[in-house]
């Protein structure tokens, strides 16, 4: 029988306990290892733009390819995912450090246009309206994130 928090991990990460959870990515027809495509939009503004990871390794980048900061990128890359992403995907869609990212988010969090929640031992990245009230994240708040 499935614990909870393999039910929580297998629906956000796609593991369980026994697996280590895989990057989140998209691919696109080069092959090259993550682009943005042009999906679908969970209300968060316009759809990704087309993009290379490699070329975004500092905030300014960010706004010379994207024409946005990190700060507003990364909340819409979330949506792009249907509102709940793991963390340690996001050096999979940027070429920043971990370190960066962990503070990036660390500001928006503040902010309140993201919300981090614990998994075991890792930190799943959600949207405010998608995030387990308590904040503990139970297998049907973890199932409502990924089917909203």
């Amino acid at each position: 029988m499935e614990s909870p928090l393999d039910s929580i991990r297998r629906i956000v990460f796609g593991t369980s306990s026994t697996e280590t959870a895989p990057a989140a990515r998209t691919t696109d027809s080069v092959g090259s290892r993550a682009r943005s495509s042009n999906g679908r939009d969970a209300g968060f503004g316009a759809p990704l733009p087309e993009y290379d990871p490699d070329a975004l390794s500092s905030r300014r980048d960010f706004v010379v390819e994207l024409g946005m900061p990190p700060e507003e990128f990364f909340p819409r890359l979330v949506a792009h995912h249907d509102g709940a992403l793991p963390q340690k995907s996001f050096t999979e869609f940027t070429d920043l450090s971990s370190s960066t990212i962990s503070r990036i988010l660390g500001e928006l969090e503040d902010d309140g246009r993201i919300v981090r929640v614990t998994v075991g031992r890792e930190n799943a990245i959600v949207l405010p309206e998608r995030a387990p009230q308590d904040g503990v994240p139970t297998a049907a708040d973890v199932e409502d994130l990924r089917r909203a």
